[in-house]
């Protein structure tokens, strides 16, 4: 993207109050770890690395909206529900 980064976009859907439920998956080449982390701190559901299979898209969407709800309904046992959810 060339005048946004992935990050300004998360940053900018996890900022809106009327899109907190919205499930974020970051799709990426970067496989850095620090990349990952700071996804995932910022407010990402899951990552997952390009090239990716649709098995492995699949799994890592159902898991992305899986995790939102529970952040979203507090039914997580650390805070948020945040634990039950490796990214």
């Amino acid at each position: 993207m060339p005048e946004l980064s992935g990050f300004d976009i998360l940053r900018f859907i996890r900022s809106r109050s009327s899109w907190k439920k919205l499930p974020v998956l970051i799709m990426s080449t970067e496989s850095q770890d620090v990349r990952v982390e700071q996804s995932v701190r910022m407010g990402a559901d899951g990552y997952v690395f390009k090239p990716v299979n649709l098995v492995e898209l699949e799994k890592a969407i159902n898991t992305a909206v899986e995790k939102r709800r529970v952040i979203t309904e507090g039914r997580g046992t650390g805070p948020l529900g945040q634990d039950k959810f490796p990214c």
